[in-house]
């Protein structure tokens, strides 16, 4: 698999990754303002899913099989982070933030498209 398609599934995966765990911790904010920041969170990174998703079919990469252990993941990273508290959540949260700019930033930086 190419440089390029291995980093379009992983990016994928990680955008599905944060959903998820947004998703997840709302439900411990039931009829607050974190719920719906929590919700806008998740459909934000929803966003990303889909147009990676585009990218993905529109290139013809064959999807990853690690699916299911990023949701697995996801469910289980997200309630964690709610046991352990809303400064765990919050800063769980920003730490995934981080690293999607970070990884963005990389591919602006380093990736050259006809790189196999």
């Amino acid at each position: 698999m190419s440089r390029v398609n291995s980093s379009l599934n992983f990016t994928y995966k990680v955008e599905q990754f944060a959903t998820r765990i947004y998703l997840v911790q709302k439900e411990a904010f039931s009829g607050s303002g974190v719920m719906d920041k929590l919700t806008a969170a998740s459909a934000n990174e929803q966003t990303h899913v889909d147009n990676l998703q585009a990218q993905i079919l529109e290139l013809k990469i064959k999807p990853s099989w690690l699916d299911f252990l990023f949701k697995m993941a996801a469910v289980i990273f997200g309630a964690v982070t709610l046991i352990c508290g809303r400064s765990a959540f919050l800063k769980a949260d920003v730490l995934i933030e981080q690293r999607a700019i970070r990884d963005y930033g990389n591919y602006n930086t380093n990736w050259d498209i006809n790189t196999s």
